[in-house]
């Protein structure tokens, strides 16, 4: 199964060069989630192959942050 569609890449790429533009962040465009793990990752932006966003903990917002992911 892809998860990470041409279309949904696309929308990942732009909102990297206008975070890139703008220094904000942008909208979340895909929601990654692993069963057997305790994150659920809110995809922002996509550059080259680092992925930004937010990671959410059932452990309680102190354990949740931004940040980059690859692989």
């Amino acid at each position: 199964m892809k998860i990470l569609t041409k279309p949904i890449e696309k929308k990942l790429r732009a909102n990297a060069i206008v975070e890139a533009e703008t220094g904000t962040t942008q909208a979340v465009v895909l929601k990654l989630f692993d069963p057997y793990g305790r994150f659920t990752y809110y995809a922002t932006s996509l550059d080259g192959d680092i992925l930004y966003g937010f990671a959410v903990s059932p452990l309680g917002s102190d354990c949740d942050e931004w940040g980059y992911s690859s692989d």
